[in-house]
């Protein structure tokens, strides 16, 4: 069977399951397994949910915070790490169980990433912390707020005013991070599987794209509102955005972005794309709008399933399962779908 043969027989096979939460989702994550999605919401908690059992709507419930969740990611050596506005930084297990890492009295803990070894980089205000076995590590401060926080190989990337610092977590206490300069707030962070790039949403409707290998850079202008998602292609050739009335990518083949179109996959209409996050291996994007529709794009034949996720009331997060199978969605209103692909486009 062709790849894109089988890309279609994976979105004509998809199958949903709904769900209703009692709170706003804020953030979704899946196990590095691919066996568990964590919905964190407004509300503080983590509702744990089995692919293998979503049919019978059986979750767990982990008491994760005192008030809202703001951040959650896969840990490594399993489960799941998150953050809320209580300042507390917590592990979750799998069956529900919550251990409270660190906490910063008073603060709001917004961004979490996981490290291999075990350890936690936490976002409070204008530093980084990194929590966990051993010392704890402070990284900062930076010029403003942290407003977005990612993996890049061992290097963590920090996004803020003025642009982002590339972070090693294990060098000398005094070390300076590495800084990539653009003036302006920007808004998140999302480095390119490859490694060769480093792309961020500013203040003013736009991206920016830093080239490790020479440190030159580029600007992609002219959305509507505010980015708020970004996404790469496992190949590292597209990067999509939210922040218009389409799911679009632009392309780094080539000669890259400089001078071309995004490339539209999908039109939402009047709705906005609130959420973008491309498949870990397959031409496919998912997108989620304004209006609540979730999206699943072949992005190589143009050919696309939309599901009526909630209505009216934004799409809030979305992840897609590391093995493919499944990509996960949350709304503004409680509502959550799991929509799960047959296997044959998802490898």
């Amino acid at each position: 069977m062709s790849v894109e043969a089988a890309t279609d027989s994976a979105l004509a096979g998809a199958q949903r399951t709904a769900w209703r939460f009692e709170a706003f989702v804020t953030a979704i994550a899946v196990d590095t397994e691919s066996r568990t999605a964590a919905f964190g919401l407004g509300s503080g908690r983590v509702r744990l949910v089995d692919f293998t059992k979503q049919q019978a709507h059986a979750a767990r419930t982990a008491e994760a915070h005192g008030g809202a969740l703001l951040a959650l990611a896969a840990d490594p050596t399993g489960g799941f790490v998150s953050g809320g506005d209580d300042g507390r930084v917590v592990r979750i297990a799998r069956d529900g169980a919550a251990a409270e890492l660190a906490r910063f009295a008073g603060q709001w803990v917004e961004h979490v990433a996981a490290l291999a070894d075990g350890r936690v980089a936490a976002a409070v205000g204008r530093t980084v912390h990194v929590v966990g076995d051993g010392a704890p590590r402070t990284l900062g401060p930076h010029p403003s707020t942290v407003s977005g926080l990612a993996h890049v190989g061992a290097r963590l990337a920090v996004a803020h005013y003025g642009g982002v610092s590339l972070w090693d977590p294990d060098a000398a206490a005094d070390a300076a991070p590495d800084l990539l300069p653009w003036k302006g707030s920007h808004l998140c962070v999302a480095p390119s599987p490859d490694g060769q790039f480093i792309a961020t949403a500013t203040q003013d409707h736009a991206l920016h794209v830093w080239r490790l290998e020479n440190r030159t850079d580029m600007q992609m202008a002219g959305y509507p509102t505010k980015v708020a998602s970004l996404s790469w292609s496992s190949d590292s050739l597209r990067l999509a955005a939210s922040g218009a009335n389409n799911l679009s990518a632009w392309p780094f083949d080539g000669p890259g972005p400089e001078g071309r179109e995004p490339i539209a996959f999908l039109d939402g209409k009047d709705a906005l794309a609130t959420r973008v996050a491309f498949h870990p291996r397959a031409p496919l994007l998912a997108g989620g709008f304004s209006d609540g529709t979730l999206a699943v794009v072949d992005t190589a034949r143009r050919r696309a399933i939309k599901i009526p996720l909630s209505k009216g009331v934004a799409v809030s997060a979305l992840a897609w399962s590391p093995d493919g199978r499944h990509v996960v969605a949350g709304a503004e209103d409680g509502r959550a779908a799991i929509v799960s692909l047959a296997a044959g486009g998802t490898s």
